[in-house]
């Protein structure tokens, strides 16, 4: 049973090859930023998910809005925000 490059190869060609490798390269350097292997950052996002938690819970236990779920909705605008910043 051929592997799957010798396959590629059948089909695409050698000149190919080269394209390939950059390309699975990509895809593993996005599988490992999305899968979370960088602790050193981790650790930083717990603490800030930590503080942010306490502060929307803090700031928004007293306000009166019609909105029943007032740090829910603090929480999903501050995300959107925050995507459009960074």
């Amino acid at each position: 049973m051929k592997s799957i490059d010798e396959k590629i190869d059948m089909y695409l060609g050698e000149g190919y090859k080269d394209d390939l490798k950059v390309l699975r390269n990509a895809d593993k350097a996005l599988q490992k930023a999305l899968h979370g292997n960088y602790p050193e950052l981790d650790k930083i996002a717990k603490e800030m998910a930590k503080s942010v938690a306490i502060d929307i819970n803090k700031k928004t236990s007293g306000v009166v809005s019609d909105m029943p779920y007032k740090a829910q909705y603090v929480l999903e605008k501050l995300i959107r925000l925050l995507q459009e910043k960074v």
